[in-house]
């Protein structure tokens, strides 16, 4: 992993469906100021949500 690489593990406490769990990863990643500044920076970004 270099120095311009960011692991990110969301743990997510809901009763919804895997489908709709990935549709919110993509909503946040689409709207979230911070991950789409450091997409932009070309950070390279490794992240995993899964239900808590």
């Amino acid at each position: 992993m270099s120095a311009r690489t960011i692991s990110v593990e969301a743990r997510i406490t809901t009763s919804e469906n895997d489908e709709r769990l990935k549709e919110l990863q993509e909503k946040v990643e689409a709207r979230c100021p911070v991950y789409t500044m450091l997409k932009a920076a070309n950070v390279e970004l490794s992240d995993h949500w899964k239900k808590a």
